[in-house]
Order: structure tokens, then sequence, then C-alpha cells
């Protein structure tokens, strides 16, 4: 069959085999991928390997975002030792670790609660971090749960991580200064750089807000005493 491996991750082929006989020959795995032939993807299995059976595994990384069609070819003797059998066979997927965050700037509201949307694929597992750890987890959810909910004890920026896990591997992602917590009074304003515009501004009327992250998180006035934030 034509397997897509577009947008997967840690792909591998797993099959069983038995190869036990005096006469037997050779196992060799290739793959067609998008139309060209990689003989020998693996080290091929010569001679008997005993009376059981075996797994072997092939690692399909290199043809990602190709569409493949595996090739499991054997080579026999003449007689009845040297039957060779394959079965269970299967492609299988690592997790893609992925996520989204329903805020990624937190201004004057300590208690605001942010989801981390999980978008993961092909994972059963989640375990996400988040650093520094003043910060708590809401509405029953864990490090474990599938879409964590958490508030922030501190103002600072927050670094998230995920990481999401299948039988057949695990995947991580991380997002640096992710999350910016804001609290209390804007950053200082040099008052030098505003001098050119004091004819313009005037006097007692409101002017430049102070916005963060797009959000509107307090004002300033310009009074004949000086700035005043509100």
């Amino acid at each position: 069959p034509c397997i897509d491996l577009t947008g997967t991750n840690q792909p591998t082929l797993s099959f069983w085999y038995h190869a036990y006989g005096s006469s037997i020959g050779e196992l060799h795995v290739d793959i067609i991928a998008d139309g060209l032939l990689h003989e020998d993807v693996v080290a091929p299995v010569i001679g008997q390997q005993g009376d059981l059976w075996l797994n072997l595994v092939v690692d399909l990384s290199p043809f990602v975002g190709q569409k493949i069609v595996p090739v499991i070819k054997g080579s026999t003797g003449g007689s009845f030792t040297s039957d060779l059998a394959i079965d269970d066979i299967n492609i299988f997927t690592g997790p893609v670790a992925n996520y989204s965050v329903s805020d990624t700037f937190i201004c004057n509201n300590m208690s605001q609660i942010v989801t981390l949307n999980n978008t993961s694929t092909n994972a059963n597992s989640y375990a996400w971090s988040i650093s520094p750890n003043t910060f708590t987890y809401e509405a029953g959810t864990s490090s474990t749960s599938f879409a964590p909910q958490v508030s922030f004890n501190a103002v600072g920026t927050y670094t998230v991580q995920l990481i999401a896990t299948n039988a057949s591997g695990t995947d991580t992602v991380i997002n640096v200064d992710q999350i910016e917590v804001w609290n209390g009074a804007p950053d200082p304003i040099i008052l030098s750089d505003l001098q050119g515009n004091w004819d313009t501004i005037g006097r007692n009327i409101r002017s430049n807000d102070i916005q963060r992250g797009g959000k509107l998180c307090d004002h300033m006035e310009l009074h004949e005493r000086g700035w005043e934030f509100r």
C-alpha cells in the first residue's frame, strides 16, 4: 500500500518474521519513496535465526513528508527447510506535540485563568511544565491533564513546555517567555523624551494610554505639577 508520511514524527515499520531451517536465504526491506527505490533500508536478515518469531523495526524518519511503499523481499531454497514467514505488519508514528494558549498577556488581573489548549496528535499522555513555578493549576487540572488551566501568582514572564508521549516515543515543544503577567503602574517614562511634544499635548488633558500586549493597562495624564498615573 501507499503510505503518506506527511506530518508524521518518528515513523517506523514493524513486522515479525520466522526464519528457521538449514536452507533459509535472505530477508530484505526496501522502500519506494516518491517514486525512488531505496534498497536495504535496514540490515538484511541472512540465514536461519532459530525456531522463534523475531521483531524487525525499520526507521522511516528519512522519508517523513514523502509517500512510501514498503517492499519486503525474501529468498528461499528448494525445500521446506527454507520457508520464511512474516506477520503483524504495522506502521507506527510518534506523537507530535503542539498547543496554544488562551491568552499570552495578563494585565492587572492576577486571578485570570489561562487555558493551555492541547492540539497534539498521536499522543496518549502529556506532561506540562511552567517556569518559574509561581502559578497554580485550576479547575481540578494538573500537569498531566490534556488541557490544563492555570493562574499566576507573580508578575513576570513564563516559559511553557509540553511533552507528548505514545508507545512509539515522545515529542517536546517549548516556548520561552510565552506568557507575560503584568500588574501595577506603567513602566517608567523618560520625561525628556516628551519635551518636544509639550506644546502640542497641552496641560490638564489626557495623554498617551499605556498599552502592553495589545491591552489598555493604565493611562497617564499631564498636569501643571507633572504626570499622574491613573
